[in-house]
């Protein structure tokens, strides 16, 4: 079986460290690894990442990185710094603007959810979160991108559909860390030990 390690969150929540940090820890135990960050590797230039559909060209590359993924006959750790929950809660940040209907994110949403995508993997999902202030501190500026209006929208979001967010995978597992008293390795031991 895959696994799959997805990294979600808030801007400056600590994401990337903790993918750099699980890829490397994962190498120091020699289990085989590839790191992923989705929508990375091959961003079009030519689709900004302030309109929404950057993250619908994200969510198709994240449902191909899926299957491939599932028919694999090694035993690998895919790591997705962002990945389907946090191109949902993107999504409806774009609704929340009006910039996207309710009808259209639903769409991509059950795209993304589909049973297909997920066969042969075991999911995990560890969402970060934290506040626009800490963020800023962080000496990370999310204003170019996000202010703190959506910084706001984006944490209720995340928020709000964790407790209930499921993927059809083989198996399931879902985490909530709140980063705005942790460091970073502080923030990374408390993954480990889950795991």
């Amino acid at each position: 079986m895959q696994q799959i390690i997805e990294i979600a969150g808030t801007p400056s929540s600590g994401k990337t460290s903790l993918c750099n940090y699980i890829a490397r820890r994962l190498r120091e135990t020699e289990i085989s690894m590839h790191v992923s960050i989705a929508g990375m590797d091959s961003t079009p230039t030519i689709i900004p990442k302030t309109i929404y559909q950057y993250d619908i060209w994200q969510s198709c590359e994240l449902a191909q990185l899926l299957l491939e993924t599932g028919f694999k006959d090694d035993e690998k750790v895919t790591i997705l710094d962002r990945g389907i929950f946090d191109q949902i809660c993107w999504l409806d940040r774009f609704v929340n603007d009006r910039s996207m209907s309710a009808k259209e994110r639903l769409v991509s949403e059950r795209f993304t959810s589909s049973p297909t995508l997920y066969k042969n993997i075991d999911y995990v999902l560890i969402l970060l979160t934290s506040n626009h202030d800490v963020a800023i501190s962080r000496g990370k500026n999310p204003n170019g991108l996000v202010g703190e209006d959506t910084h706001r929208i984006l944490l209720d979001a995340y928020n709000n559909r964790f407790s209930e967010f499921r993927l059809p995978a083989e198996k399931f597992r879902k985490f909530h860390i709140e980063t705005d008293t942790l460091s970073r390795s502080e923030t990374a031991e408390k993954f480990w030990c889950w795991m």
